[in-house]
């Protein structure tokens, strides 16, 4: 026996695909002409490690146990340099306790991490601010400018809160999320939509920020997350924040990183008028690379091929640069090739980022009787947090490319 179908059902039955096809063009067609902004994709996505090729990059396992035996103290606290011979290296700050989340996240260590996040929680988050304060004396209480905000590193926090809560799905990891984005909402967006770098607390009470911009501060895969989340304010500061950045950048590839309240382009560093490029600039490029937007990382590819041609002429690339691209330090650093490779991975620059591999390795001190093994020394005899943990989230870069 057959049964008929109504026309009429036969009609809508029709009708609805054909109405989701149409929507669809006409998105795409709102998107192409403008009318409609696209957000890149959202990921944060997590893969394994390469093993093949741990064989050709520093000694991460290394690095990470520096970090930890030698840095890191029982509480959580963390040492800006190691020895620790005076109070200034004994301090700890956003910035260290941020890399360590980070990386230890990609780890997948989540003692660590948990460990990390407790030391935040009791002593490094502001009790009315509630952003990260963003440097401790050795005591673990913050002193003078101490208690104000250096918003990179929460934002950077906020990264590795991302990461965790995908794959350990915890809802304290999105507790932390939301309270510590609503302090940056509060004290870190420009009046103009853009990021401001530092703020703080008065005696008063009263919230106070910059309004100047560092554009090596930003982070486009966290503005992205949170506009997904929150929405505004994250939409326009992803979005005023991409524009000022392509237009930052001189022919040559190098970033203007910083905006004045007039919103001028400067530069980070300049003596007797001339203008040097170093890390800021470098920072830029590789927050570009790793934006996974089309226009972002063809502005990085700019900003990488300098250093490419800079490294097949010299075997080398210079710490700092004049705005014709003449280097001026007279030698390199670990943390260039950390941050040059890390933008290398990022755009798939596979046999870039493997010289910059090689490079980096070189740097690293892996002599197992050396109280600096594994460290990036950053002096004679001196190891800091910031080079060997920004090298250990290079390296993690590599390995899963």
């Amino acid at each position: 026996m057959s049964v008929k179908i109504p026309s009429w059902k036969l009609v809508v039955l029709i009708f609805i695909p054909l109405v989701y096809i149409l929507a669809g063009l006409l998105f795409i067609v709102l998107i192409k002409a403008d009318v409609i902004e696209k957000l890149p994709a959202r990921p944060l996505d997590l893969v394994e490690k390469d093993s093949i090729r741990e064989g050709e990059a520093p000694d991460i396992a290394a690095a990470e146990s520096f970090v930890r035996e030698k840095l890191k103290q029982e509480n959580g606290h963390i040492n800006l340099y190691y020895p620790a011979q005076s109070s200034e290296s004994r301090r700890t700050n956003s910035e260290a306790a941020s890399y360590y989340l980070l990386w230890n996240a990609v780890e997948r260590n989540k003692r660590e991490f948990d460990l990390q996040l407790d030391f935040l929680k009791e002593n490094m988050i502001h009790p009315t601010g509630g952003y990260l304060m963003w440097r401790l004396e050795g005591d673990d209480k913050p002193i003078t400018d101490g208690s104000n905000i250096a918003t990179d590193a929460d934002l950077r926090t906020i990264k590795a809160l991302l990461i965790a809560e995908k794959q350990w799905d915890d809802e304290k990891y999105t507790e932390h999320i939301d309270s510590l984005a609503e302090a940056l909402e509060n004290i870190a967006i420009t009046n103009d939509g853009l990021f401001s770098p530092y703020g703080g607390v008065r005696e008063t009470g009263e919230l106070w920020k910059t309004q100047e911009v560092w554009l090596s501060y930003s982070d486009f895969e966290v503005f992205r997350e949170l506009s997904y989340r929150r929405g505004e304010p994250w939409k326009g500061v992803y979005d005023n924040t991409k524009k000022k950045i392509l237009q930052s950048q001189l022919p040559i590839g190098f970033y203007n990183a910083k905006l004045d309240e007039q919103r001028n382009f400067l530069n980070f560093d300049e003596v007797n008028g001339q203008k040097r490029y170093s890390i800021n600039s470098l920072w830029v490029m590789v927050r570009a690379a790793e934006s996974r937007d089309k226009e972002l990382q063809a502005s990085a590819h700019k900003a990488l091929d300098f250093y490419k041609s800079e490294y097949a002429e010299k075997a080398m690339i210079d710490s700092v640069y004049d705005s014709d691209g003449n280097g001026l330090s007279g030698g390199d650093s670990a943390w260039v090739y950390a941050l040059v490779g890390r933008a290398a991975v990022a755009l798939d620059e596979e046999n870039f980022s493997a010289e910059m591999m090689k490079k980096l390795k070189e740097k690293q001190i892996l002599n197992e009787s050396s109280e600096l093994y594994g460290a990036f020394p950053e002096g004679n005899n001196v190891a800091g947090q910031f080079t060997t943990q920004e090298s250990i989230l290079t390296v993690q870069d590599y390995l899963r490319s």
